[in-house]
């Protein structure tokens, strides 16, 4: 090995309409669309890869060796896939995915690089959900930051 740093990206995804699948459809329906998007993730994810969840409707892969570009291609495709899972026959319910991505840079802590990748994600959410964010691409001037244009 030539001893060159490694890049792995966290991804933070969530499915956007779990509650609202509860709601209409019942628990029921909501667990079999969360099966079938483990199942996708798994499926687009390598050997490599790893996923954990992390909430009710939240997952996390970590992408061993992925830039935050190739992880936007990741998700995207996945995202392609989450589209097509029908909900209990309900051709008016749609479920889509938004994620959130940060990169490993050797300097984070593991609770930091959670942080950042929900940060991205919340991000994601706001701007109108299906997409996904990476938290140094998107982040959003703070107040205490100034403009200085280059």
């Amino acid at each position: 090995m030539s001893g060159a740093p490694t890049t792995s990206t966290l991804a933070v995804l969530q499915v956007d309409q779990f509650n609202d699948v509860v709601d209409k459809h019942g628990l029921s329906s909501a667990n079999e669309v969360l099966q079938l998007f483990v199942r996708i993730v798994k499926a687009a994810l390598r050997e490599v890869d790893v996923v954990s969840r992390q909430g009710s409707d939240t997952f996390g892969p970590l992408l061993s060796g992925a830039t935050e570009d190739d992880a936007v291609l990741i998700i995207n495709r996945i995202s392609q896939l989450i589209r097509q899972i029908t909900v209990a026959n309900d051709e008016d319910a749609k479920v889509t995915t938004s994620g959130g991505i940060t990169s490993l840079h050797g300097t984070e802590s593991s609770e930091g690089l959670v942080e950042n990748a929900c940060k991205a994600l919340e991000f994601a959410v706001e701007q109108g959900r299906d997409r996904v964010a990476g938290f140094l691409l998107y982040q959003l001037p703070t107040d205490d930051d100034e403009f200085s244009p280059q």
